[in-house]
């Protein structure tokens, strides 16, 4: 999840990121520090308020985005493999709802 919001937004605050995923900063900041000892990210000091944290891929998170999205496909394949193409559709429409009403539920 980290990754993925990463590639979509590099740079991005460890408070935002935290927010955008719904999950408390504790958990932000463990994943943070696993992928930091991988060498995956970096965490630098934001110049303009040095309380708050920028999240950078490293070039071993960078070269890591193919094999992600490979596996997510993968595992989409797994998943939807005797699905129509209709049912796909449901199931997403279905998970968005869920999603919204987590969000909601959450104060998201």
């Amino acid at each position: 999840m980290f990754l993925l919001e990463l590639y979509r937004q590099d740079g991005i605050t460890q408070d935002d990121l935290t927010e955008r995923l719904n999950i408390d900063k504790g958990t932000t900041a463990r994943a943070l520090k696993k992928l930091e000892e991988k060498e995956i990210i970096v965490r630098l000091k934001n110049e303009r308020d040095k309380r708050v944290n920028n999240i950078y891929l490293t070039d071993k998170g960078i070269d890591a985005k193919y094999r992600v999205y490979k596996v997510l496909d993968e595992w989409d394949g797994v998943l939807s493999q005797n699905l129509t193409i209709e049912e796909k559709k449901i199931v997403l429409e279905l998970l968005k709802k869920i999603c919204i009403n987590q969000n909601t539920k959450m104060g998201g």
